[in-house]
């Protein structure tokens, strides 16, 4: 073990030497016993300057640089030796610091005397149409007058379904009533009775009622067609009129309410009046 460590430190010394020669170093070197430990001696490694190593290789030190502090007062400058700097004043100088400088550059503050300060806010509201704000605009969109020339005028009127040409059917053909009403009616008198059909399209539908040819003579229906509201809007009123003649007992009538377009959505009424 002794003789591996003996190696490994005669190893690192001539490492050492050859790498200080190649520096130009001078290295003394006293290398140890191989028997023991106890007598070795350690080199010492004496450092050139870098003039020092120059004049060995027969150059000379580059010539010391001018600082910005030397060969001032003290060594010392804190003004970059300015102290004693004025500007020019040569008129139309372009340097900043000169007397004379003249800025061609738009000032970032308003001129007192300009016209334009009072900007008001609606500055810029009309774009690229600034420029007709103050013409005369004609604002007719072309209907003024047009009447004075006494032209044609033509009224579409809407035909409605001929009510007389309708059949109603037979009672037994209504599966089912809406509503069914009773009244007392005197034999010799006319009684009204007011049926009010609530709108459920979405549309103005066309309507035409009357009764089923098995209904009693006694029942008529004002009015029977016309146009009911759309969804929403007010209830379509149809008067009900019972005119018994002298006729006594219980007088039965179907009243059908069509919408012809909608014939899903027509209602049925049952109406028994008494009469007396």
């Amino acid at each position: 073990l002794d003789l591996d460590l003996a190696r490994l430190m005669r190893v690192l010394l001539v490492s050492a030497s050859a790498l200080a020669l190649a520096h130009g170093f001078n290295v003394p070197v006293s290398m140890p016993s191989h028997s023991s430990f106890a007598t070795r001696s350690y080199a010492q490694v004496k450092m050139e300057s870098y003039a020092e190593y120059l004049a060995k290789q027969g150059k000379s030190p580059p010539p010391q640089e001018r600082t910005r502090d030397s060969g001032t007062e003290g060594g010392v400058s804190f003004d970059n030796d300015m102290s004693g700097w004025k500007p020019s004043d040569q008129p139309g100088s372009k340097h900043t610091m000169s007397g004379g400088f003249e800025s061609t550059d738009t000032p970032d503050f308003f001129d007192e005397n300009d016209p334009r300060n009072d900007i008001d806010f609606t500055e810029g509201m009309y774009g690229s149409q600034v420029q007709n704000v103050n013409k005369d605009r004609n604002t007719d969109p072309g209907v003024a007058g047009a009447l004075d020339v006494n032209p044609d005028v033509y009224v579409y009127a809407e035909q409605l379904t001929d009510v007389d040409t309708i059949d109603f059917g037979l009672s037994t053909d209504i599966k089912m009533t809406d509503l069914d009403f009773d009244m007392v009616v005197q034999s010799t008198m006319a009684k009204d009775l007011v049926v009010s059909v609530r709108p459920v399209m979405m549309t103005y539908e066309e309507f035409y009622c009357g009764f089923t040819s098995d209904s009693h003579q006694a029942f008529t229906v004002s009015p029977n067609s016309g146009k009911m509201e759309k969804r929403g809007g007010a209830n379509t009123d149809i008067t009900v009129t019972v005119t018994p003649n002298g006729r006594a007992g219980e007088l039965v009538g179907y009243l059908c309410f069509i919408l012809p377009d909608e014939k899903a959505f027509s209602t049925y009424y049952k109406i028994t009046a008494k009469s007396i």
